[in-house]
């Protein structure tokens, strides 16, 4: 990999006007907005001034048996204090790397004040895999100026040099990418300054390792001054390819802003899928070129929508940070509004709903209406190319009541002309048939695109063989993740591949009121942190783990919105992503210190983050322990 060929870029404030010429006009914009970042770090410059005796903050940290304690400051024992953040680097194993490497960890005891003015990166041949590592170095910088909290004027400290090596171009984002990567950190030649090399396959493992990098890098806030540690090797990759989060855009409308802040905060921990559910029964947002006319009578508004562009802008912003947009189209149930003046919807808006759907407006898609499957066809491939020929494509298939068609007199007949009758195993056939022909369709417009269901009646023992070839399937399991009414055991045994979402652990909207009445709502209690990365998927798969593609958590938004998003997800979703990434052997005590900090640093880059114990855990660590 170093065999490469790599040219340096200098991004001193002295030779910015001779690198700003030398370069295409398009690369040129980014490396000034780089350039601003930077400079915004350093507070206009770095200034020479020695370390010395806090006045700021009282107390300070010392290491003692893997433990950061803290301390009284005084004129006896500054020098050998730290700040937490220093501190936790020197003391934690895993220091503050969140989620915690797979492979070799090695971190020195030494730690170096550097400078983040003038960071030197090298630069890889391909110029659009260098458009986006301009902007993951960009987000770099942000995420490092988050860290500093104060005014004080920054101490300089050693030049850092960053080396990429390379060794693929390929820019495609499917479950087979390579995401591992190496971070090696130590002195430069010479021994001043310090250089960093981060190996990779692909640009996803590049974006990772400089991810890593930032982990290690923390504000001490007691002398004013970045610090890192001086010698650092580590070989990572993830042990499950699919680590994510259902975010519902429907049930409340969530701006493009909001999602983008999500994403944002789901790189910090390397979760990989973004699970956009941006269609249901309660608004059509989604406003396709070609089916305009559905968001405009099914939007909540004219300004409630997502536009194409808007949906291009989700995928590419989420793919420069390692983050695949897996769409889902419900269907058949969960669809009403944008499909009410269509002759494709039965038992619209049925009273009283709870005898027809899962929660109102109910409605369903009529299989019957051979005209229906080309208009799916027509929204599929309009889906496929926005959402840049997704690997997986969600087509939703939970809790379809056979009521819903059993209202419409068309539909019995239709039924009955086939020498069917009108009972459940009739509907579920019934049911076959539509997703027989819409898959049929996704498979049209998109052949490399494989189908994801969520866990139902089709998906249940008696029916799942006969309809869903595991080829052609991954099943989605948001039942129970053990137990009697668990369908892994089954599915595992039929050869499917799984995304688990089992509520009784990865719902994060469980615990809070019931929108259609008294009390909590139906999945209660409340699911926390350590619940999550309690959640052992691989003890679910036991001998057939290896079906087992990841999990997501799911944000449902029947009574939260976009005021409350940070807190409904975070730090929640930084558990599970060390349970995915790491598939760790321990409890959640393992990473209860880590997290802490974690959710300051989430906090400090703009991410209103739950708190999840009292303040003054965070600064007497090891102490909040029953």
């Amino acid at each position: 990999m170093e065999g490469k060929d790599i040219k340096k870029k200098f991004f001193t404030p002295d030779k910015i006007v001779c690198y700003i010429m030398s370069l295409l006009v398009i690369v040129a914009a980014t490396a000034a907005v780089i350039m601003i970042v930077r400079t915004s770090i350093c507070d206009a410059q770095e200034n020479d001034f020695p370390e010395e005796k806090p006045v700021l903050f009282p107390w300070g940290y010392k290491c003692v048996e893997e433990k950061c304690v803290r301390t009284a400051i005084s004129d006896d024992n500054w020098r050998s204090l730290d700040s937490l953040s220093v501190c936790h680097l020197k003391c934690e194993k895993y220091a503050t790397l969140l989620p915690h490497p797979t492979g070799q960890v090695q971190i020195g005891d030494t730690f170096e004040a550097v400078s983040v003015c003038g960071m030197e990166f090298t630069e890889v041949e391909d110029s659009t895999v260098q458009e986006y590592l301009d902007e993951s170095i960009d987000r770099f910088h942000r995420v490092l100026k988050s860290k500093k909290t104060q005014s004080h004027p920054l101490a300089r400290g050693v030049h850092v040099s960053v080396e990429f090596y390379l060794t693929e171009t390929d820019l495609s984002l499917t479950l087979d990418t390579d995401e591992s990567y190496s971070l090696s950190i130590a002195k430069a030649s010479g021994g001043e300054g310090i250089n960093v090399k981060i190996h990779a396959v692909t640009y996803f493992g590049l974006r990772h390792g400089l991810e890593s990098l930032g982990q290690l890098i923390v504000y001490d806030e007691l002398q004013f001054r970045y610090k890192m540690p001086g010698k650092v090797e580590i070989v990572d990759r993830p042990v499950y390819r699919h680590r994510g989060l259902l975010l519902d855009t429907v049930r409340q409308f969530y701006s493009v802003k909001s999602i983008k802040r999500t994403i944002d905060a789901m790189a910090m921990v390397k979760l990989n899928v973004f699970h956009w559910h941006i269609t249901d029964a309660n608004s059509y947002p989604m406003k396709l070129q070609n089916f305009q006319e559905m968001a405009r009578i099914g939007a909540y508004g004219p300004k409630e929508v997502y536009s194409v562009e808007d949906i291009r802008e989700v995928v590419r912003f989420a793919k420069i940070r390692g983050i695949r947009v897996m769409p889902e189209y419900d269907a058949p149930a969960h669809v009403a509004e944008g499909w009410q003046f269509t002759d494709f919807v039965t038992c619209y808006n049925a009273q009283p709903w709870d005898q027809f759907c899962a929660g109102p407006p109910c409605g369903q898609l009529d299989p019957t209406r051979a005209d229906l499957y080309d208009v799916l066809e027509g929204i599929y491939d309009e889906m496929n190319e926005l959402f840049d020929q997704p690997d997986l494509f969600h087509m939703g298939g939970d809790e379809v009541y056979p009521s819903c068609w059993n209202i419409s007199s068309h539909v019995q007949q239709w039924m009955m002309d086939r020498g069917w009758g009108v009972e459940r195993e009739d509907f579920v056939e019934l049911w076959n048939h539509f997703q027989t022909l819409a898959h049929e369709r996704l498979k049209k417009v998109a052949p490399k695109t494989r189908a994801v269901l969520w866990t139902g009646t089709l998906t249940e023992a008696n029916f799942v063989e006969r309809f869903l070839p595991p080829e052609d399937y991954v099943i989605q399991v948001w039942t129970e993740g053990s137990g009697t009414g668990s369908h892994i055991p089954h599915l595992l045994a039929g050869g499917y591949d799984l995304i688990i979402s089992n509520t009784d652990a990865l719902y994060l909207d469980c615990g809070f009121g019931s929108y259609v009445g008294e009390g909590v709502n139906w999945c209660s209690p409340y699911k926390p942190w350590t619940k999550m990365y309690n959640n052992n998927i691989t003890a679910m798969g036991g001998e057939r783990r290896g079906q087992i593609l990841g999990a997501e958590a799911c944000s449902w938004s029947s009574i939260s919105g976009e005021p409350g998003i940070d807190s409904r997800l975070w730090p929640r979703l930084s558990a599970l992503a060390e349970r995915l990434w790491t598939d760790p052997d321990t409890d959640f005590r393992a990473v209860e210190r880590r997290i802490l900090l974690h959710r300051r640093d989430l906090v400090n880059f703009g991410i209103n983050a739950e708190g999840i114990q009292p303040g003054w855990c965070l600064h007497n660590p090891s102490y909040c322990v029953r």
